[in-house]
């Protein structure tokens, strides 16, 4: 998966899953290995109280690779919503929302 990071030095923690004008710098394509939070969890951990989602958008996305989380655990979730960002990905404001209470309900 490209992960696109500011050309030219520090990072300051900006990234993201599409190209971003980040001003004369602009970004450097970084091919990233990716794996479904379920996975990464499973038959790892005995519990997981709190996800805490910052990815800009992507969050839709997330939340489906880890459902089985959610379910088994019902964990706290905060997360934010960008409209704009999360439509990049061809989701709408409140598809991450409607996914976690549709798939996973109780929240």
């Amino acid at each position: 998966l490209p992960l696109y990071v500011p050309s030219g030095g520090a990072c300051h923690g900006e990234s993201s899953l599409r190209p971003q004008n980040w001003g004369e710098a602009g970004s450097t394509r970084v091919d990233v290995q990716v794996r479904r939070l379920d996975d990464v969890l499973r038959d790892r951990v005995e519990r997981v109280d709190v996800i805490k989602a910052d990815i800009e958008g992507a969050e839709y996305l997330a939340f489906k690779g880890g459902i089985q989380t959610f379910r088994r655990f019902r964990p706290h979730v905060v997360f934010e919503v960008n409209a704009a960002a999360a439509a990049t990905f061809g989701h709408g404001p409140y598809d991450a929302l409607t996914l976690l209470l549709e798939e996973v309900g109780g929240y």
